[in-house]
């Protein structure tokens, strides 16, 4: 007669997890001009978005109030964002657009990326062979 041997991983098992999405900052030049050429006198927000592929589409992410109705000249802005990636590993693209006061938004900026590393699970711990 055979003996067979049984391997039992105790894993614990999740059914249901949730995975936050990492933070980002976004810093870029404020706009001073309209698409016309004139100067930007309302400027009243800034949104960000996201998408996990370069090009988009995007899906907005974050909001939030202009510093200034009229930036100055080269004036730079920090965003908090986030990305749109949760999983493990890969990376997010980023648009920030302007918001005048009567709501017209703007194109989108030019597209930043960040990537986030893979990271391997802990492996495997008080693995026992039962008879």
């Amino acid at each position: 007669m055979k003996s067979k041997l049984l391997f039992v991983l105790l894993l614990p098992i999740f059914l249901f997890s949730t995975v936050e999405a990492a933070p980002v900052t976004l810093e870029f030049t404020e706009p001073i001009t309209n698409t016309d050429g004139s100067q930007l006198q309302d400027l009243t927000t800034y949104r960000s978005f996201c998408s996990e592929t370069a090009g988009g589409p995007y899906t907005q992410v974050s909001e939030e109030p202009a510093p200034l109705l009229i930036p100055p000249p080269n004036s730079t802005v920090q965003m908090s964002s986030v990305s749109c990636h949760t999983g493990n590993g890969g990376t997010s693209y980023f648009v920030v657009r302007a918001v005048n006061a009567p709501g017209d938004e703007s194109v989108n900026s030019n597209e930043a990326n960040k990537s986030f590393p893979s990271v391997a699970p802990a492996a495997p711990s008080d693995v026992t062979a039962l008879p």
